[in-house]
């Protein structure tokens, strides 16, 4: 089974859970795409800056505490994943500036 996540905004509501509008992540503007690919980005970016360095590399408690890290910066990589295949399947559709923003992305995601 596909697991398929929106990254949808929350509308106007009073916090009642019907209130909620999601958009399809495929159904976004390419500048939005680009904004969200760069935020998830900057927090992969900080998720492996969080390394034990010197004598804590070997300390349980350390790797004890830091496991629910990894557990979300997979679930992060799926969600970079996922606007990565969004941004291939538009990328034909793109302006030329658009696709050149893809491409930096791909490149950025490859890098770390």
């Amino acid at each position: 089974m596909r697991r398929t996540r929106s990254f949808g905004d929350v509308g106007e509501s009073n916090g009642r859970e019907e209130d909620k509008v999601v958009t399809p992540l495929r159904d976004w503007m390419p500048e939005r795409i680009f904004a969200k690919m760069s935020h998830l980005q900057r927090l992969l970016d900080r998720f492996l800056a969080c390394r034990p360095t010197g004598m804590e590399k070997n300390s349980r408690m350390i790797l004890v505490a830091l496991s629910p890290v990894v557990r979300e910066s997979f679930k992060l990589y799926a969600d970079i994943c996922e606007v990565l295949a969004v941004l291939l399947d538009k990328f034909f559709d793109m302006e030329n500036s658009d696709c050149v923003k893809a491409f930096e992305a791909y490149a950025s995601a490859a890098e770390s």
